[in-house]
């Protein structure tokens, strides 16, 4: 009973994930087959960059940071995915020799749906609109990843921390009709690794921004007031 219960909940959630949707009850059927779910506590590693890059990940809930930490040991935050979004090898093909490359780290409590890369090619085969979505997403990623190039590259500090936030609020589903929320309490220093600033820059800042009414702050959860941001951003 426990088990026909717990095949029910990972089809549901499968089924209204952006990347499933279109599947039928006996593609959801295959796709389940070959999916394991597993609990990450906060700050829990996911994989690191010497890893051999053999699944995909697919977030059932809560968030995750893609990093990379240099010889210096500085870190710099690439990406943060939450519920819906998928990593790992989204490549469409196999590697036996590559690695992730990067840390994978849980952001708060997390919990994933797993696929070894070798299954998932093999079903996909036969669901391409699984292969469209995925390439849809992969181009979606690539023009964030541009974006955030050209705005490190020739934004001042204000707007360079404004549109990193603005990217979090969006890819972690915080963004509401007048503001962008941040669903998760990042520190100071965490916004610093994001753009590759120091924690001192972002606090001052930060402090100028709320003095503003530009952003506000609850229970540490920062938010952006979209009225005020129109001729910043």
């Amino acid at each position: 009973m426990l088990q026909n219960k717990l095949k029910k909940d990972t089809i549901w959630y499968l089924k209204n994930s952006r990347f499933f949707s279109s599947l039928g009850r006996d593609e959801l059927d295959k796709l389940v087959s070959i999916v394991t779910e597993r609990g990450y506590k906060k700050k829990e590693t996911i994989h690191m960059p010497i890893d051999k890059r053999d699944s995909v990940f697919l977030i059932k809930e809560g968030t995750i940071r893609i990093y990379k930490v240099n010889r210096e040991g500085k870190v710099t935050i690439l990406e943060s995915l939450s519920d819906g979004d998928m990593f790992g090898d989204l490549s469409l093909e196999l590697c036996d020799h590559c690695t992730y490359g990067t840390y994978a780290e849980a952001g708060r409590p997390l919990t994933l749906f797993i696929i070894k890369k070798e299954d998932f090619l093999k079903f996909i085969k036969d669901t391409p609109d699984v292969s469209i979505k995925l390439i849809t997403e992969l181009g979606h990623r690539l023009r964030m990843s541009n974006e955030k190039i050209v705005d490190l590259s020739s934004s001042s500090t204000e707007k360079k921390i404004l549109n990193e936030l603005i990217r979090y609020s969006k890819s972690s589903g915080g963004e509401m009709k007048e503001m962008y929320n941040i669903p998760d309490k990042l520190t100071h220093q965490n916004i610093a690794d994001m753009i590759g600033l120091t924690r001192e820059t972002v606090t001052k800042v930060l402090n100028n921004l709320k003095k503003q009414g530009i952003i506000s702050y609850k229970n540490k959860r920062i938010s952006i007031n979209k009225e005020n941001i129109r001729n910043i951003v």
